[in-house]
């Protein structure tokens, strides 16, 4: 269902509790679980409660060969480039466009179960 509110309008999508991933600044959008708007002057407007279904990696899917990148990735903090990772291997269900604040620390916790890191 398409909602549309009066204004200038930002969309955002709950990925955490504490993290929120701008989606558009337009009138109009899906209402989606997790997604809400916020009007011009700060007001939030058609909240929905409904959290999105958590995203799940599949730490199995990273090869080998990609552990130095990604620790180069982490050290020179390229979330870019780490984010071409995930997407290259599905890592997820998720595509990623854009900065999240989870991936630094998914790409991390491989690290550690792998061995390459403490």
């Amino acid at each position: 269902m398409l909602k549309c509110l009066e204004g200038k309008v930002k969309w955002w999508k709950i990925v955490t509790d504490r993290m929120h991933i701008l989606l558009s600044e337009d009138n109009c959008h899906e209402h989606t679980p997790g997604v809400y708007g916020e009007s011009d002057t700060g007001e939030i407007e058609a909240f929905n409660t409904e959290m999105p279904c958590p995203v799940t990696w599949d730490y199995g899917k990273l090869p080998d060969h990609e552990l130095l990148n990604v620790s180069r990735f982490i050290i020179d903090c390229n979330v870019r480039g780490l984010i071409t990772i995930h997407n290259q291997y599905g890592l997820s269900a998720q595509s990623f466009c854009c900065d999240n604040g989870g991936i630094v620390e998914n790409f991390k916790e491989i690290l550690k179960l792998r061995g390459y890191a403490e």
